[in-house]
C-alpha cells in the first residue's frame, strides 16, 4: 500500500520525507540499518 500527495511549496524549510511502517513487532534496528546503508 503506498499514498502521495502534493503538499505546499517548501519555502524557506529545508526539504525533508517521512516514511511510516505499519505492523507489530517489526525489526526496527534491521529496518534502521538497513536504510542507513543507502546513505552516499
Amino acid at each position: 500500500l503506498y499514498s502521495a500527495d502534493w503538499d505546499r511549496p517548501w519555502g524557506d524549510e529545508k526539504p525533508h520525507s517521512t516514511m511510516v511502517f505499519i505492523g507489530i513487532q517489526l525489526p526496527e534496528d534491521e529496518i534502521r540499518s538497513a536504510f542507513a546503508g543507502l546513505k552516499k
